[in-house]
């Protein structure tokens, strides 16, 4: 019988020790998953009061970093697409994705191209059988991939992915979880940067024509006479007006006025070349900069192009009338 109760004892015992145990074990692993939660938080917070006052690409590099990091990842990147939806390029990039960074790369195929479709997270566990897998060397180490939209008003603009190489990796709901997070973050982030550069643009482009105006011809003519000053740089300087505009403008309206000055400076723009900055100061009056032009005969034979490329009739109401432009 005291056998019998010393065997009943050390079962219990022993029964005991495993239950310990598999309490200890709970009771690390909540406490490393609220761990995970209170660093993940204090993160998010840190990089949502960097939307205040950071530039956009010290934000972003931060989100890709935390979001890399928490997830336990070896890559990741944020990446835009073009207007067009032709082109993809990675703005910022951490391990493999690093060396893609400045690549123009095609947009339509592959998984951030579904991403853009579906705008919604896609996670692939393993990206070697991915059917969509792009033909790229500098990818072919990545074994799971997770990707999720960056949206402005509605709209799929950019991709934030993380990727792992060397093994399969197994997602938890609280990843994903703080994955949307930081993609909701770079979307906030990416709101902002293209509404402070639409700003830009809208106060150094015409709302016209879209060339450079004044403001904007003056920021490019500083840098060009640093560049001047330093014998990097010369070129020609032509000042253009357009001829009896106020004609139009008094005969038919300045809408007929603001079209022939719109398809003048389309005429101007094709004329001078991709290498000449245009710029419209305003009214009938062009400026072109052209680099590269050191002699009066090539400026002279610009000077000439522009005006035979410009002086013909243009529809103005119902009319052809003929324009002129004097330059100098």
């Amino acid at each position: 019988e005291m056998a019998d109760a010393n065997q009943e004892m050390q079962a219990m015992n022993q029964m005991l020790e495993d239950t310990n145990r598999h309490l200890l074990q709970e009771n690390r692993a909540r406490r490393e998953s609220e761990d995970r939660l209170r660093r993940r938080e204090r993160q998010y917070r840190a990089i949502s009061g960097l939307l205040a006052w950071a530039d956009g690409r010290n934000v972003f590099e931060m989100i890709l970093q935390s979001a890399v990091q928490l997830l336990g990842a070896n890559n990741g990147f944020i990446g835009l697409f073009d207007e067009e939806k032709q082109k993809f390029h990675i703005q910022h990039g951490i391990g493999i994705d690093a060396e893609l960074i400045g690549e123009a790369l095609p947009a339509r195929i592959g998984l951030k191209w579904q991403v853009h479709a579906s705008g919604e997270l896609m996670y692939v566990e393993d990206y070697r059988r991915y059917t969509g897998r792009l033909e790229n060397e500098k990818l072919e180490a990545i074994i799971s991939v997770v990707m999720l939209p960056l949206k402005v008003d509605g709209i799929v603009r950019g991709i934030l992915g993380i990727s792992w190489i060397d093994d399969v990796h197994f997602i938890e709901a609280d990843d994903l979880g703080a994955l949307r997070q930081f993609g909701d973050l770079a979307s906030v982030a990416l709101e902002r940067e293209l509404h402070q550069q639409q700003i830009r643009h809208m106060a150094y482009h015409d709302s016209l024509t879209g060339l450079l105006n004044r403001a904007g011809l003056r920021e490019h003519m500083d840098q060009e006479m640093v560049l001047a000053q330093s014998a990097e740089a010369a070129g020609a300087v032509l000042l253009i007006d357009i001829d009896d505009l106020k004609t139009i403008n008094d005969n038919f309206g300045h809408p007929e006025g603001d079209a022939v000055i719109l398809a003048v400076s389309r005429q101007i723009t094709a004329a001078a070349g991709p290498e000449a900055v245009v710029a419209r100061l305003g009214g009938d009056e062009f400026v072109v900069v052209v680099r590269g032009i050191l002699t009066n005969e090539r400026a002279a034979e610009l000077v000439e192009k522009i005006r035979c490329r410009v002086s013909k009739e243009y529809a103005v109401a119902d009319e052809e009338i003929y324009m002129s432009v004097s330059i100098g």
